[in-house]
């Protein structure tokens, strides 16, 4: 099983400079995320996320520990298995709603340091900037990977500006659908939609 490990940043000029000059440019393009729930909100009360990427369906259902930290999340691609995650919800995937969408100007850039593959995806949205290192290992039981982030930033002088969540579905919510915002707002914490 390949795990992917992430971290997100936010992007100053500095950064997108040294990630520019010193890493490969590997492809640039436009995702279109269209997210989808129920006229209740029933997915995003349930701390889960529906949406279709450049029409591909993705849910994203995360896991807690029993103090509410997210610990990880299951990501269901296949239809069928989404379909039948949705029906634990009594939900089904045909009478949802379009919720929100939000379109991505997305940069990916690659380096090899120390015998690691590091993916940096620069991404410009809306109403904000952010980078996201991504690492791949077989090792489950990896667990220095913040360290190893961690180094890989101090070899390349990026700055210290650490992004504690994610702004992208908050924001937009916020600024595109006042309905949403108030179900996010009431029953979930920010960091979840990391």
């Amino acid at each position: 099983m390949n795990i992917e490990i992430e971290k997100r940043f936010e992007l100053t000029a500095h950064d997108y400079e040294i990630i520019k000059n010193k890493c490969d440019f590997i492809s640039k393009w436009l995702i279109v995320d269209n997210f989808l729930d129920s006229k209740k909100f029933s997915i995003t009360k349930s701390k889960q996320k529906l949406r279709i990427r450049n029409w591909n369906p993705e849910l994203k259902v995360w896991v807690f520990n029993d103090d509410n930290e997210k610990i990880k999340s299951l990501e269901y691609e296949d239809l069928e298995d989404i379909k039948k995650e949705l029906k634990k919800l009594n939900l089904i995937f045909e009478d949802l709603d379009e919720i929100l969408t939000i379109e991505t100007k997305r940069e990916k850039y690659n380096i090899n340091y120390k015998w690691i593959d590091y993916i940096i995806d620069v991404d410009r949205y809306k109403y904000w900037e952010r980078y996201e290192i991504e690492i791949s290992t077989n090792d489950e039981n990896l667990d220095n990977w913040h360290k190893l982030i961690n180094n890989f930033r101090n070899y390349l002088w990026l700055t210290w500006i650490e992004k504690k969540w994610s702004w992208k579905f908050w924001n937009c919510a916020k600024n595109e659908n006042s309905d949403l915002y108030e179900v996010v707002k009431k029953y979930l914490n920010k960091e979840t939609w990391e």
